[in-house]
């Protein structure tokens, strides 16, 4: 299975050796994907195109 952020990157099985995405907490993205969300929380990264086109691709869930 590929990565559903990147589209790039194959996931390892099983499927909870990969990452858990922090927009969703619900898709298995793979590790480097992982990692760049994480910094892009904690304010290590900055947003580029390319970074906001795969945060795209995992919707986050509404928390009321």
């Amino acid at each position: 299975m590929i990565c559903p952020r990147c589209l790039q990157s194959e996931l390892r099985e099983p499927m909870v050796m990969n990452s858990l995405s922090r927009r969703d907490n619900h898709t298995y993205i793979c590790e480097r994907c992982g990692t760049e969300e994480a910094l892009l929380d904690s304010g290590l990264v900055f947003l580029t195109n390319e970074i906001i086109e795969r945060d795209a691709r995992i919707q986050p869930i509404e928390r009321s």
